[in-house]
């Protein structure tokens, strides 16, 4: 197994949904015309943020518009094709960014269009599959 120290990591929905990498570190991995396929199947857009080198976390709503997350840190976690359910239904794709090692903060839009939120520091809070109602009423651009 190789461990990834690329310099950039993409990350896609191909034609079935499924969600697809693709990493550069002076080459393309795992070639330059292939992708490795990570499972899943989604109804939104990844969003992707890293707290340290050689991590990644990706998050995007499944096909019941819950949420979803899969990391890198030497090997895919949980693995290689599942994915992490963190429940809750949202209207619009996640937001994640990290602002110090060990953190991540997601935000996606409730169906109430009100805005939630999630955070990890060693943990999920407020747990797993909750999600912390920050209020608010705001458009749900999905975009096109």
């Amino acid at each position: 197994m190789r461990i990834r120290r690329s310099f950039l990591d993409i990350f896609a929905l191909g034609t079935d949904n499924q969600m697809f990498h693709k990493a550069w570190d002076g080459a393309w991995h795992p070639s330059p015309t292939t992708w490795e396929p990570l499972g899943g199947v989604f109804a939104s857009t990844p969003t992707v943020t890293a707290w340290a080198p050689n991590r990644v976390d990706i998050f995007a709503l499944g096909t019941d518009n819950s949420m979803f997350h899969k990391a890198w840190d030497g090997a895919w976690h949980p693995s290689l094709t599942t994915w992490e359910p963190l429940g809750g239904v949202f209207a619009s794709p996640p937001t994640a960014v990290s602002w110090g090692p060990n953190r991540l903060d997601i935000f996606a839009l409730g169906t109430d269009n009100s805005m939630f939120h999630k955070a990890w520091d060693g943990a999920w809070h407020p747990s797993p599959t909750t999600w912390e109602p920050l209020g608010g009423v705001f458009n749900p651009f999905k975009g096109k």
